[in-house]
């Protein structure tokens, strides 16, 4: 079986073509995580980003992103060059492991020496010297800042080499329902952020080891109602919750409803609110990780049908940090962390300078990862 198999994979191209589509698309995720992380709020920004309050946020799209290309780049040929995927795996879940404890390091002992500037209680008070500092941070069970993704991503990719060859030897759903198997007993597991988060990263590895046929299926006129459909569950529901969490609030607040209005609205904000127990971030309730796939997919939909508009309007700016996730995502931990060390978060500022620190902060991380691109050495 695994010789007719491999047989199978080596027949097909070892290379993959770029899809600018996920480049746009990791871009627009991290655009908005950026954005959303600006200290301030409410932010005029929120209206486009959703301010990380809605019932999906730009940070599960990311995780089905990256799991989807690393379907898309390496399920074809996990079989043929093993050893050749593994390294390549392995190299980038240790650098992601480096990179994570050192800014953990870095921002817990400046977080001790001013204060704490994400006014949580994760900040390890006591002394980096203690064995127990280094035992917490060493297991990732102990992170701190901005770039907390990285150790979650360190832990997926480790494991990622597994998942492909499940989905390589044709057995994507044994892989799937060990998935869901470990996310349904998540929070008895304890540390959510691997043991629940993986689910959308491992569901992306086996739509990116298929994805060249997904796009074929994109090109076809029958399947145009269907995706329609999706386009418009997640318009809908991406109109709802923004109305419900961010816009609602500030016309009540503002007295800027009619009563009628304000009641009715208020009845939504109790239904919502209702529901917002299946929709829980932390461990991926089970209405979350259903529209995580929904607000994904309508959106890869309209970033595949519109890519060169979006491209074109977005000035480059999508495809630069899609293509620079890593870079950018690391120099923004470093540029929130500042901003949060200099702005006092309870305080009122406005929503225009609100939203001029959160620009100032996008600006920031991009002009240092263009910066920090050009002076680096590159190999030959």
């Amino acid at each position: 079986m695994f010789e007719r198999i491999k047989n199978k994979f080596g027949s097909l191209s070892t290379e993959r073509r770029r899809i600018l589509t996920l480049d746009l698309l990791r871009g627009f995720f991290l655009f908005a995580i950026i954005l959303n992380h600006s200290p301030l709020s409410p932010k005029l920004t929120d209206l486009v980003t959703g301010g990380g309050g809605l019932i999906v946020s730009a940070a599960e799209g990311f995780f089905i992103v990256s799991g989807l290309l690393v379907g898309y780049l390496y399920a074809h040929k996990i079989l043929t060059a093993t050893r050749t995927i593994l390294k390549k795996i392995w190299k980038r879940a240790l650098l992601l492991y480096i990179i994570s404890i050192t800014t953990t390091v870095v921002f817990t002992i400046i977080g001790n020496f001013i204060y704490d500037p994400t006014l949580s209680s994760h900040l390890y008070s006591g002394s980096i010297f203690n064995i127990t500092f280094w035992q917490q941070l060493l297991s990732l069970t102990y992170v701190y800042g901005w770039a907390d993704f990285l150790s979650r991503y360190a832990v997926f990719m480790f494991f990622a080499p597994i998942g492909l060859l499940l989905i390589a030897i044709n057995k994507s759903h044994i892989l799937a329902l060990i998935s869901i198997l470990v996310w349904f007993i998540s929070p008895a597991l304890g540390l959510e952020q691997f043991t629940a988060w993986q689910l959308l990263f491992v569901f992306g590895m086996i739509a990116g080891s298929h994805l060249e046929e997904i796009i074929g299926v994109l090109k076809k006129p029958k399947y145009l109602p269907l995706l329609q459909l999706i386009v418009f569950l997640f318009l809908l529901s991406a109109s709802l919750s923004l109305y419900v969490t961010l816009v609602y609030p500030f016309l009540r607040d503002a007295h800027l409803l009619p009563g009628i209005i304000q009641v009715s609205s208020d009845h939504l904000s109790d239904t919502y609110n209702f529901f917002i127990s299946y929709f829980n971030k932390e461990t991926l309730g089970f209405g979350r990780v259903i529209f995580s796939f929904i607000w994904f997919t309508g959106l890869f939909i309209i970033f595949w049908k519109y890519e060169s508009s979006i491209k074109r309007y977005s000035y480059g700016l999508f495809e630069y940090l899609g293509k620079n996730t890593l870079t950018a995502y690391v120099i923004h931990s470093g540029v929130i962390f500042f901003l949060c060390s200099v702005f006092t978060t309870n305080t009122s500022y406005g929503m225009l300078y609100n939203t001029i620190l959160a620009v100032i902060a996008l600006a920031a991380t991009v002009g240092i990862t263009l910066l920090y691109n050009r002076v680096r050495p590159t190999s030959k």
